[in-house]
């Protein structure tokens, strides 16, 4: 562990030290050494999940892929080999879970929807270990709609809300009585969905003081300065002509107050005022994108102001954070700013025609290139599904994620609008990041230079089972006590930990991915005042459910009918040919990999007793017994004498420190017997020698295990699915008389471009027609991301 933190440590110095500016007078230099200090301890990771639609049946397959990048250079993640992926319903309860492994940022996945799940409308979510340490606000969600035609019960809707939530965000963090402010405002159904309405701001006398209605989305802003004394209540109407009022944050008597001008050509002017005098004393801005130092200035008020004026270019793609700070190097405004990313990753999709007939190849060429045309190779992810009154494409896009929606933790209706080049969405993106709070951090921690601690560590080898050791008697942690896991079965697994300070362990099973049962235990010979708890690895913190309310309009029955229908008649006829799995290179070889001498007992006289076995024939163990309890020592090839202490003895990789009951065990059932003649160390403990009987079925078959011992099921890593699609090389297959009803007629997680920027995939059209959308999502080797949209039409 100390050589995975010492890894994680010198990346996140190679890429803060790469992108940081040098301060220029020793205030900023302070503050700039205490941010780059304490980024240097946080590895920041953002996820992305592809999924081949957003509206499913139940009891379909569900696709998807997982993006995983640092948030720095948005290059594949190193830090991670295994995502969480969940599907959670309206009161955050998982309704699928699954661990997905990652190899070089990326891992597919898939689900089978249950055919019982009730319609609803779900959230899918995905992260990693190591940003378990950080809010679930900044894990990847969206959601999807999922129909079940056999039953009308929907799933439970959300908490009743208000009809209209408002919410007031004045620029910079607070209003200061005197002086002018930009205040924001968003207002939003129960859907989520921002409203029209129109407003009138109110002073505690009645009286009028300004009109303010939204721009897009149910968000705006409107200039105010409040008065000392004063309370404001804003009045909003709307279109269906229902009335509410909201009240406006207090305003302060004391304050900071920022003003950010993005009107003047190619730089952005900052005005800074405060309401004591502060004529001649320093301010300083500091400006960072994803812990990145983009800019750090220094002014002195003059005439009641400070004003920054910073270059455009010189800003970092995405969304920006600007803080001001006072002389005492204390906080006292911030707000956010987004820029159009500059570079992009151009995805192209081509294919011979827009038409193709049913059960017809389909051919389409794959381009990646950089905003200059230069060829880029590229990891990504399609899916071609047919388009209907329930399904259309979805919203949001890798790049309008990584660029966009990561970095701010309240939903975004319509993130693909501000990527519009095309129409001047600058003031409608300026209004968003003023009604998003953003941060990942806090400047009091940076101040106090206080090193992070974190819970969950980086899964950088595998998967890691973490527990912890109480005393059963108090209940309070213990300390320095071994455990053992075994996993059972044809890819036995046998991990050792020792319990920390806290009684906190932690067993690395690497690329593991069986299903089946683990089993934890202490040496209960020794530690029988001992119980182990296994955690659960997936998140039990979540962000608040901000999800839609579900409802199938009546004019939509007539489309689900018909896909239930063909929903049934695939699942009939191919169904099975969905159960194709990709079993990844496993490794059986013991942990101690290859044993001094091995016994196939087959070879030898089958006797009827362990002791009779062991004396017989072998010979590198020692049976003693003595006051009715048996032991066993094995020899020290190095030295030819036997070991003093006892050797770790194993049945399957259990380990069994009742020997008597392992000399009552039938030896009928033992296939293998391995020895180690040799001293052993794996992890923090040491073995003299190790005997590993290991049965014909692999799983501990009839043998009792101890009664300390935790059992539980535990899924490993996910197997990834092999997506079926059919082919028509023939005329007779074209002709075959199975129905191929497929709405979803390609998914590919695995698709790269080679060095030419070049790919083309192929597939072949279903018995289905109408309009198909081919979507394209992926990212380049330089770390931008890209997707293309594509439609073709099946006659």
């Amino acid at each position: 562990m100390k050589i995975l933190m010492k890894k994680i440590t010198l990346y996140i110095l190679t890429c803060t030290l790469f992108l940081q500016l040098p301060a220029q007078v020793p205030v900023l230099d302070s503050i700039q050494k205490q941010f780059d200090a304490y980024s240097k301890n946080i590895l920041q990771e953002k996820i992305y999940l592809h999924s081949d639609k957003e509206v499913y049946l139940a009891g379909e397959v569900f696709w998807f892929k997982l993006y995983d990048v640092d948030a720095l250079f948005l290059k594949p993640a190193a830090i991670s080999q295994v995502g969480y992926a969940e599907v959670l319903d309206s009161k955050n309860k998982p309704v699928l879970q699954a661990k997905i492994s990652l190899q070089k940022g990326a891992g597919a996945g898939s689900w089978d929807l249950p055919q019982n799940l009730p319609s609803g409308i779900y959230t899918v979510r995905a992260y990693t270990n190591w940003m378990k340490n950080f809010n679930p606000a900044y894990f990847f969600k969206k959601q999807i709609t999922i129909i079940n035609a056999r039953s009308q019960n929907t799933e439970d809707t959300l908490p009743q809300k208000e009809n209209y939530t408002v919410g007031f965000y004045p620029e910079g963090g607070s209003m200061v009585n005197g002086i002018q402010s930009k205040v924001a405002f968003q207002v939003v159904d129960k859907t989520g969905t921002g409203v029209p309405f129109e407003a009138v701001l109110l002073n505690g006398s009645g009286d009028s003081v300004l009109k303010f209605q939204p721009g897009k989305f149910g968000i705006g802003n409107f200039l105010f300065t409040p008065k000392a004394g004063q309370t404001y209540q804003a009045k909003l109407k709307f279109p269906n002509g229902q009335t509410i009022n909201r009240g406006l944050p207090a305003a302060f008597n004391e304050g900071w107050v920022m003003q950010l001008d993005r009107s003047s050509g190619n730089q952005v002017r900052i005005i800074v005022k405060a309401s004591a005098n502060q004529a001649g004393l320093p301010v300083y801005l500091f400006v960072h994108s994803r812990k990145a130092t983009q800019v750090a200035l220094s002014s002195n008020f003059q005439n009641g102001q400070a004003i920054f004026l910073v270059d455009k270019a010189i800003l970092g793609d995405g969304i920006s954070c600007f803080t001001v700070f006072n002389r005492d190097r204390k906080p006292v405004c911030e707000r956010l700013y987004f820029t159009l990313p500059k570079k992009i990753m151009a995805l192209d999709i081509q294919s011979d025609s827009a038409f193709f007939g049913r059960r017809e190849k389909v051919n389409l060429q794959i381009a990646s290139t950089d905003q200059i045309g230069k060829p880029v190779q590229a990891n990504m992810s399609m899916s071609v599904f047919l388009m209907d009154s329930l399904q259309g494409k979805n919203d949001v896009d890798i790049s309008q994620y990584f660029w966009l929606n990561s970095d701010l933790a309240g939903a975004v209706e319509s993130p693909s609008y501000y990527f519009n080049k095309a129409g001047d969405t600058g003031d409608d993106a300026d209004n968003l990041m003023l009604t998003h709070g953003w941060r990942r951090f806090r400047w009091e921690d940076i101040g106090r230079n206080v090193k992070p601690a974190f819970e969950f560590i980086p899964e950088y080898a595998g998967h890691v089972v973490t527990g912890k050791v109480t005393e059963i008697s108090t209940g309070k942690p213990a300390a320095g006590i071994n455990c053992y896991l075994t996993v059972t079965g044809s890819q036995t697994q046998f991990r050792v930990a020792e319990s920390d300070s806290a009684g906190r362990i932690a067993f690395e099973l690497g690329k593991f991915y069986n299903d089946g049962e683990v089993i934890i235990q202490t040496n209960g010979r020794l530690d029988s005042l001992y119980s182990v708890e296994i955690f659960k690895p997936f998140s039990e913190k979540y962000a608040e459910n901000t999800g839609s309310l579900f409802s199938i309009p009546g004019a939509y029955a007539e489309t689900i009918a018909s896909r239930f229908s063909n929903y049934q008649v695939q699942h009939t006829y191919t169904g099975n040919r969905q159960l194709r799995y990709l079993l990844p290179k496993a490794d059986t070889t013991a942990f101690y990999f290859k044993p001094d001498i091995s016994y196939q007992l087959d070879n030898y006289v089958r006797f009827t007793t362990m002791e009779e076995v062991l004396r017989e024939y072998v010979e590198p163990v020692n049976v003693r017994k003595r006051d009715g309890e048996f032991r066993l020592h094995v020899v020290d090839k190095n030295r030819n004498v036997f070991f003093e202490s006892d050797p770790l003895v194993l049945l399957d990789g259990l380990p069994v420190f009742d020997i008597n009951k392992l000399m009552a065990y039938d030896p009928l059932k033992v296939r293998k017997l391995d020895v180690v003649s040799r001293g052993y160390y794996l992890g923090s403990q040491s073995f003299t020698g190790i005997v590993n009987f290991i049965t014909y079925s692999t799983n501990l078959q009839d043998f009792e295990l101890d009664p300390h011992a935790t059992v539980l099921d535990y899924d490993g890593l996910q197997l990834q699915r092999e997506f079926f699609a059919p082919e028509y090389l023939t005329g007779q297959q074209k002709s075959n008389r199975l129905p191929d009803f497929r709405n979803l007629l390609y998914w590919n997680p695995a698709i790269n471009t080679n060095r030419t920027g070049k790919q083309e995939v192929s597939f072949y059209s279903s018995d289905l027609p109408g309009k198909y959308i081919v979507v394209l999502q992926g990212i380049g080797e330089d770390g931008i991301p890209g997707g293309a949209v594509r439609h073709i039409e099946i006659k």
